[in-house]
């Protein structure tokens, strides 16, 4: 089954469920704004894309893990006290045990939401696989369409430019003035050279 955590977020399953710095990608106890600020931003702007998907209901809860993770974050007061739990929380916790073989894993995808009580899917690693290996095929040869599109386009305006500046530089060919004979006709000829012996 789909783990959006690990997919979506790089969060392996022994790191689940997330704390609040680690769904945003930022060291422990992370204390610049800024920081938490952009990394929330980045981490939303991501997990949007899968809004109109297959997932879509997931991805509104890690939507909404994300929001209450930066709200809590960027609070003095609220990172004060979730700091606090997080400490006693990470010196009470020791390593639990992987499941051996086959197994799929076991995946909370809703525990930091006060309100929404923590839903619980089994998720199956060759069914996400296959449906993200597809995924990727599809986007890269997306990706690839637009690339030759772009550059079609971008040689096409160098060729237009080419022969507009080309036919611009041309001279334009002069006229000639009509070449002004000084030939006589034939009765002046005669007359000037006088062949009629007169």
């Amino acid at each position: 089954m789909f783990d959006p955590y690990r997919k979506w977020l790089g969060i392996p399953p022994k790191s689940q469920p997330p704390n609040h710095y680690r769904l945003l990608g930022i060291g422990l106890f992370e204390s610049d704004q800024d920081v938490i600020s952009n990394a929330a931003d980045r981490q939303m702007s991501h997990v949007r894309t899968f809004q109109s998907g297959k997932y879509s209901e997931l991805s509104q809860r890690i939507l909404n893990e994300l929001s209450a993770a930066r709200i809590c974050l960027l609070d003095a007061k609220k990172c004060a006290a979730y700091d606090a739990k997080l400490r006693i929380t990470l010196k009470s916790s020791k390593p639990q045990p992987q499941p051996l073989g086959d197994a799929a894993p076991t995946i909370n995808v809703a525990p930091t939401i006060p309100g929404i009580s923590p839903s619980t899917t089994t998720f199956s690693s060759a069914a996400v696989s296959l449906i993200y290996s597809t995924k990727r095929r599809k986007k890269k040869l997306q990706q690839l369409v637009v690339s030759v599109i772009i550059v079609s386009l971008v040689l096409g305006a160098l060729i237009l430019l080419f022969f507009v500046s080309s036919r611009s530089g041309m001279e334009q060919p002069k006229t000639k003035a009509p070449v002004q004979h000084k030939s006589k006709s034939y009765l002046e000829y005669f007359r000037a050279h006088d062949l009629h012996g007169n």
